[in-house]
């Protein structure tokens, strides 16, 4: 993939065209990528309840697939769609709606985005349930994925 300036780690979705990065700095402007986050659509992705976190809406993978597709679609150069590093959170989500533009929009399975962004398991948070008590359980990345794919 071409050079995004910090790179933390870079995977490549569509040869060429597609890249999904995790950062330590904002990559800055240039003629020969375009790069935008999370925070570029949405002001805020997750608001919790209580101690609970969560995958995106239907409503925001929906904005999100539209926004990329576009983006896919009317731009001639490489795409980086990238998350900064220190907020694992924002990581979290942000590999969720990359999967989920590969599910939705390049018709592949659950088990294929997987396998392509699995290499930022380590830095991902599991989701948890929006219970008053903490049961000590998270639901996995994959487990979201595959609910995806059968919806």
């Amino acid at each position: 993939p071409p050079p995004v300036p910090m790179t933390h780690r870079t995977e490549t979705i569509v040869e060429g065209k597609l890249f999904f990065s995790v950062v330590e700095a904002v990559p800055k402007p240039s003629v020969d990528f375009h790069a935008f986050c999370i925070d570029d659509i949405f002001e805020i992705l997750y608001f919790p309840f209580a101690n609970d976190f969560g995958p995106p809406s239907t409503a925001q993978l929906y904005i999100f697939d539209r926004t990329l597709k576009d983006k896919f679609q009317r731009l001639d150069v490489p795409i980086y769609f990238y998350q900064l590093a220190k907020d694992l959170r924002k990581v979290t989500n942000a590999v969720f709606l990359m999967a989920g533009f590969c599910i939705l929009s390049l018709k592949w399975s659950a088990d294929q985005a997987w396998k392509k962004l699995a290499g930022f398991e380590d830095l991902l948070i599991k989701y948890v349930d929006a219970a008053a008590t903490n049961f000590g359980y998270g639901l996995p990345m994959i487990s979201c994925l595959r609910a995806m794919e059968k919806a």
